[in-house]
C-alpha cells in the first residue's frame, strides 16, 4: 500500500511540474505574441494590395529582427554567419526598395534643383554615386528571352547611366531571391 501511495505521489509531482511549465510557457508565448503585434502594426496598417513595396517592407522588418536575434543569441551553432547572410539580404532589400544610401545620393545628384524638360539627355552629365556593371545584365534578367535582352541592350545604348540604377535593382532582386532560396532554410536550424 505504501508503495502505491508513493507511486501515486511521484506521478502527481510530475503532473504538477508539467502543468507549471505549460503555464509559464503559455504566458511567455502570449508576451511574445503581443510584442510581435506591436512591432508589426505600423507595417500592417500601411499594407496595400497593389504594390510589392509593402511585402518587401514586411520582409525587411522581419529580417532585421532575425539578424538582431542571431547577433545576440548563441542558440544556433552558426548564428554569427547566419546574421551576416541575413544582413546581406537586408542590404539587397534596401536596393530593391530604393531605400539605400547610393540611391538617395543618386536622386540628390541628378534630380535636385530646377528641372529643365527642354534640355536633351546627355549620358555624360548623368551622375552615378556607384559603379554598376550593365554589360552582364542578361545573367540577371532570367524571365526574358535572349532576343528581349539584346533588344533592351540596344535600346539603352548611349543612355546606360540613365538605366544603371534600374539595372542595379534587377540584379539585387535576382541575388536576394537566390540568397533566400539557397540559405533561408539554414537560418532556422
Amino acid at each position: 500500500m505504501k508503495e502505491k501511495i508513493k507511486e501515486w505521489l511521484e506521478d502527481k509531482k510530475y503532473d504538477i511540474s508539467h502543468i507549471y511549465k505549460d503555464f509559464i510557457s503559455f504566458f511567455r508565448n502570449l508576451k511574445t505574441g503581443i510584442k510581435n503585434i506591436i512591432y508589426y502594426i505600423p507595417i500592417i496598417y500601411k499594407d496595400r494590395q497593389w504594390d510589392f513595396y509593402y511585402m518587401h517592407s514586411f520582409e525587411y522588418k522581419k529580417l532585421k529582427r532575425m539578424r538582431d536575434y542571431f547577433m545576440t543569441s548563441n542558440i544556433v551553432v552558426n548564428s554569427k554567419r547566419y546574421a551576416q547572410e541575413i544582413d546581406l539580404a537586408i542590404r539587397l532589400l534596401e536596393i530593391i526598395m530604393e531605400d539605400d544610401k547610393a540611391y538617395r545620393d543618386y536622386l540628390d545628384l541628378n534630380y535636385s534643383g530646377p528641372i529643365n524638360f527642354n534640355k536633351p539627355y546627355n549620358d555624360a552629365e548623368h551622375k552615378l554615386p556607384i559603379y554598376v556593371n550593365i554589360h552582364n545584365i542578361g545573367k540577371y534578367m532570367v524571365k526574358y528571352t535572349k532576343a528581349d535582352i539584346r533588344k533592351f541592350k540596344r535600346s539603352i545604348k548611349g543612355k546606360e547611366r540613365l538605366y544603371a540604377m534600374e539595372i542595379r535593382k534587377i540584379k539585387a532582386k535576382y541575388l536576394y531571391y537566390r540568397l533566400l532560396y539557397e540559405h533561408s532554410e539554414d537560418w532556422w536550424d
